[in-house]
């Protein structure tokens, strides 16, 4: 996870940093370090160990990196036993400042950096690895480029599947999909090409299908589960709840509303490293 010291909406990148009049959202910040924490403890009583990237430090002209706690998008790890990472190419100008800074904290861990050639690549927030399956489901469309993939593929051995995302409101393919253990995945529907939703049976037992509406208002594509048990997820997804109590898994609701603002949530604020 990365601090979120600095954590504003400054710009809009995303359909969601923006109020019905136009305006940019604005960010209680003494909650959103709450809910941050929060969401810290969580991972860690649901069994992950995580580390804590620190602020960045202003860069140049004074300004901040307001989108710095989103952990997901700045780095793809290679989980196959090498230790190799890599790093993301931001359609973001102000977002590409974020790189340089997990660069070096992957670099001090040991991680072998890999460089993207000149696309546009936002690492694990379209990337989505089943290591286990052995299947990438290669999210583009908004950010990442398809061509990204073919550079993705030269450095690992599993199969990538193309996701096309249709939808803007899901800029990202981790808001609208989310891989929860071997057998089960979960996706928001309409968002991207309904093609995907055949190779997504072909893949797992257990196919759940959340409504436009509770992964639109909730961001309940935007989960995660540490453990392929307990699924970690913002409150209020009530149906996408109940389907999860059916097939035995154990829902867990938090409080992420302040990022919300930002267009991000439980999913997008770690980046998994093992």
């Amino acid at each position: 996870m990365a601090d979120p010291k600095h954590f504003d909406v400054v710009e809009a990148i995303n359909i969601h940093m923006q109020d019905a009049s136009g305006a940019l959202k604005r960010v209680d910040r003494e909650l959103a370090r709450k809910q941050w924490n929060d969401l810290r403890w969580t991972f860690e009583s649901n069994g992950a160990n995580v580390d804590v990237l620190l602020p960045a430090p202003e860069v140049l002209n004074g300004v901040k990196l307001p989108d710095f706690c989103f952990a997901a998008n700045q780095a793809f790890p290679i989980l196959d036993g090498t230790k190799r990472v890599v790093m993301a190419r931001m359609k973001s100008a102000l977002r590409q400042k974020e790189i340089s800074f997990y660069e070096d904290w992957f670099r001090n861990d040991g991680w072998e950096i890999i460089a993207v050639p000149n696309t546009i690549f936002e690492g694990c927030g379209d990337a989505i690895a089943d290591w286990k399956n052995g299947v990438l489901w290669a999210g583009y469309g908004h950010r990442t480029e398809l061509g990204a993939y073919e550079f993705v593929q030269s450095q690992i051995d599993i199969e990538i599947i193309p996701v096309k995302i249709l939808s803007p409101e899901f800029y990202h393919l981790d808001t609208c999909l989310s891989v929860l253990n071997s057998e089960t995945v979960a996706y928001v529907e309409g968002a991207f090409d309904p093609d995907v939703l055949v190779q997504l049976n072909r893949v797992y037992k257990n196919v759940i299908p959340i409504s436009a509406k509770e992964g639109l208002r909730f961001f309940a594509g935007n989960c995660f589960s540490a453990d392929g048990k307990n699924v970690i997820l913002q409150s209020g997804a009530n149906l996408f709840c109940h389907e999860l109590k059916k097939i035995g898994l154990n829902p867990v609701e938090v409080d992420t509303s302040e990022f919300l603002k930002s267009g991000g949530s439980v999913f997008c604020m770690k980046n998994k490293l093992s």
